[in-house]
């Protein structure tokens, strides 16, 4: 409301003003004031701008509770197992011998270090779930106190007359494609070709339906095979996905026994049963979302922050399966829900805000002061629509009740998990103690044994010399007999020693045997050029991984790191391994060994801890040149860490920043990668996205002298949607999820020619995700760490 106001009313409780001045001198003042009595919304919408907030905080926490009960149920089986095998040790002590002892004794130190880094996740839940309580108990007073103060009033006038227009403009697009359609319920056409651009109806109503809206009747059905454990892309929890299109009601859903592929099940309606299941090759985790139109399934994938892709699709009724490409834009960069209606031949897409703002501008008033054609002073008042909101109150204050129970019912639960956990480690405690006991006993019991046989061994040589005294005869026999005793004591003596230091020798001979192997192997596959020349013509395939061991941490839950080899190896230090790992992206301890036998043994000569300023974060660092490349978040930029540098404090670290790189994209497994480091026979590299890009993967050639960027080239390949990536002979190739087990080359860029090209190499993986991947131009060999664990993998060339 604009107009020209003089209005002053008393017992006011809120005021603007505007002074108007001129030559130095004040011309006129403006002031408007709004009575105690007029709703002014400043507090409704910090309750619900909260609200979004705690929505969000809640959705992650119980993400995080689904995940702890999976890890009780494993730790609880790991207890119950490794109680087994401490049992059949205290029954049977002489059945095991000390290498034995000691894999146990190991593991029972790694689960109880997982139920201790559980356990302090846990208590960060706890504190936000209270921290949830504690904040919608306020706003529920807030609430509570803006419904006492003010008479409701609906006043929606603005909000009818937009959707009115909304209504319109639909229908007019509408009446648009029934003349391209065929008619609403038909299936006379061969597929989708194309989706308009989004249509943006409104801030969404925050309204649930999880019942009948008729009768209020519950119904479930349990789906034996369906898994929890698979989820779309840009959303957690997304198990089932229901659709609906001309042919019925449909489920989509994944399952272990599909390794996550999706299934497509057709409901039948009056039973709420399955009627019958069709398997696709479509890995749910790789797909953004999914719905049917005339019995096709048609899934959906991110391309960049504004494109969507409809990238594949499968007919249940001739089971044909296809890869498309229809793109489409989207509203904005993550969406919860899309589905389409077949009344309509529309896609309904919800992007999951939940702010819960109305269409209505709630900003606060203003007046300002303006001089007339005659000089008069003029006033312009501005003020808010100051009706009370009725059914925004009224939603909100059921949106904090409900928060408030499931913060209550979470709190509890995790009461019952800190219980659980607090056995668990009295058990473990146990468990150690035991084997603690049967290692002193064992150790006892071999020496007892040694000892026994070299008392029998002198009492036998007393013997032979009391028979000989006794014969008083010199014999070739007594000598030799002597001879024996002499060599048998020998041999236990031996045979002692070797018992205690068994399992140091077998590490040897098993990273030997490994070694070997793995050179067999490679002259088997050995196909390729020269090492450090790029006479082939791209990656054709990957050798089966090679699996060396856990981490020197001797820690499965130090998921984030790296090893590999110096990618540029100063001389006396080609044989040199690396390796840096923690349970967090950010990473200050890297270890180094001086060969492959001393990685094994987990045996480094030197351990590199970060300065607290300068600590690595993301997790994609390399060693080149002696030096550590890694990312840092504070300045945001590239970091070099000299290893051989005998200066001391921040002289040894050199930091550039590169303006255009984003920390806003990451690879799909780990948070922070944005910065990826790479090396090959032409040189070092960093991979990133950028704003300007949208996403996509940049590349850029770093100039080692200066540590600065000489040249960049935007890919084609979405970051978001990438597993890793990494370059060969100036070509950068990268990764992404085909299953739990299987990831694939899909995509090479060469920078010589900026020839882009779609590819399909797949490699196995030993475990799902894996926070490193690097080629090093050395051997040929790419690099992985795969969820703690040090794998390798041949490179083969055309």
């Amino acid at each position: 409301m604009i107009g020209t106001l003089i209005l002053t009313l008393l017992s006011s409780s809120a005021a603007w003003g505007q002074m108007n001045s001129m030559d130095g001198g004040t011309r006129g003042t403006c002031d408007a004031y709004l009575p105690s009595s007029t709703f002014l919304p400043s507090d409704l919408e910090v309750v619900e701008e909260v609200a979004v907030e705690v929505h969000h905080t809640l959705e992650v926490e119980l993400g995080k509770m689904e995940t702890y009960e999976i890890k009780i149920t494993a730790y609880t089986a790991r207890i119950v197992n490794l109680t087994g095998e401490v049992e059949k040790m205290e029954k049977a002590p002489e059945a095991f011998n000390e290498a034995h002892t000691e894999s146990i004794k190991v593991q029972i130190k790694q689960v109880e270090a997982l139920v201790m880094e559980l356990q302090s996740s846990i208590h960060g839940s706890f504190a936000v779930f209270t921290s949830i309580r504690e904040t919608v108990t306020s706003m529920i007073s807030t609430l509570t106190r803006l419904e006492h103060n003010y008479d409701p009033n609906r006043v929606l006038e603005i909000r009818r007359e937009y959707i009115k227009i909304q209504l319109q403009l639909e229908e007019c697009e509408r009446r648009h494609q029934e003349i391209f359609n065929p008619n609403i319920g038909s299936c006379a056409h061969t597929g989708i070709i194309s989706v308009s651009k989004p249509i943006v109806s409104q801030i969404n109503a925050n309204l649930n339906a999880g019942v009948n809206f008729t009768s209020t009747n519950y119904e479930y059905r349990v789906i034996p095979r369906a898994s929890t454990r698979f989820s779309y892309a840009h959303s957690p929890n997304q198990n089932f996905d229901f659709a609906a299109d001309e042919t019925g009601l449909w489920v989509t859903y994944a399952s272990e026994a599909s390794s996550g592929f999706l299934i497509l099940a057709k409901i039948n309606e009056p039973s709420f049963g399955i009627e019958e299941e069709w398997q696709t090759s479509v890995y749910k985790p790789g797909v953004s979302n999914a719905f049917m139109v005339c019995g096709v399934l048609y899934a959906v994938r991110t391309v960049d922050i504004q494109t969507e892709e409809i990238f594949y699709m499968f007919d249940t009724r001739t089971q044909q399966e296809h890869y498309i490409s229809v793109p489409f834009e989207r509203f904005q960069e993550g969406y919860a829900n899309l589905d389409y209606n077949p009344t309509d031949q529309k896609l309904y897409i919800d992007d999951g805000r939940t702010d819960g703002q109305s269409l209505d501008d709630w900003g606060s008033g203003n007046v300002t002061v303006s001089v007339g054609d005659s000089g008069q002073i003029l006033c312009h008042v501005y003020l808010p629509d100051t009706t009370f909101p009725a059914s925004r109150v009224e939603h909100m204050q059921q949106v904090t009740k409900d928060l408030i129970l499931e913060a209550n019912i979470q709190i509890t639960t995790i009461d019952s998990y800190m219980g659980k956990l607090v056995i668990f480690l009295s058990e473990l405690q146990n468990l150690t103690g035991k084997v603690a006991i049967l290692q002193s006993s064992l150790d006892n019991y071999i020496q007892l044994d040694f000892e026994i046989l070299r008392i029998e061994l002198r009492e036998f040589e007393a013997l032979v010399t009391q028979l000989k005294e006794t014969l008083n005869v010199t014999s070739p026999m007594f000598d030799s007999l002597y001879d024996e005793i002499r060599n048998m004591t020998l041999i236990v003596n031996q045979l002692e020693t070797y018992d205690r230091s068994n399992l140091e020798v077998i590490r040897i001979e098993l990273a030997k045997l490994q070694k070997k192997l793995e050179d067999c192997q490679r002259e088997q596959e050995d196909t390729n050029p020269e090492i450090g020349t790029c006479h082939h013509n791209g990656i054709v395939g990957l050798s089966k991984p090679t699996v060396i061991q856990l981490n020197a941490n001797l820690n499965p839950s130090y998921q984030y790191g790296g090893w590999g080899k110096d990618s540029k190896p100063a001389r006396g230090y080609e044989s040199m391994y690396w390796y840096g790992g923690y349970t967090s992206p950010s990473v200050s301890d890297f270890y180094l060994y001086s060969d492959y036998d001393k990685l094994i043994l987990r045996s480094s000569f030197k351990n590199i801890r970060l300065a607290r300023g300068w600590i690595s974060n993301g997790n994609n660092y390399i060693v080149h040149g002696n030096s550590i490349y890694y990312q840092h978040n504070t300045p945001f930029s590239m970091n070099k860490f000299n290893l051989t540098d005998s200066a001391t404090g921040a002289s040894r670290y050199t930091h550039r920043a590169i303006p255009d790189a984003s920390q806003r994209f990451s690879y799909r497994y780990s948070p922070q990668q944005n910065l990826d480091f790479a090396a090959d026979e032409n040189g070092l590299w960093v991979i990133y996205a950028s704003e300007e890009s949208k996403g996509k993967l940049v590349v850029a050639k770093i100039d080692e002298p200066t540590f600065g960027i000489e040249e960049v080239w935007v890919t084609g390949a979405y970051k978001q949607q990438v597993g890793n990536a990494f370059m060969v002979c100036g070509v950068m190739y990268a990764t992404r999820l085909v299953s739990l087990n299987t990831e694939e080359i899909f995509y090479s860029y060469d920078t010589e020619s900026g020839q882009e090209r779609q590819l399909s190499i797949p490699f196995v993986k030993f475990q799902e995700k894996y926070f490193n991947l690097d080629y090093n131009p050395s051997d040929q060999k790419l690099y992985m760490y795969n969820a703690g664990y040090y794998v390798s993998y041949n490179v083969k060339f055309n």
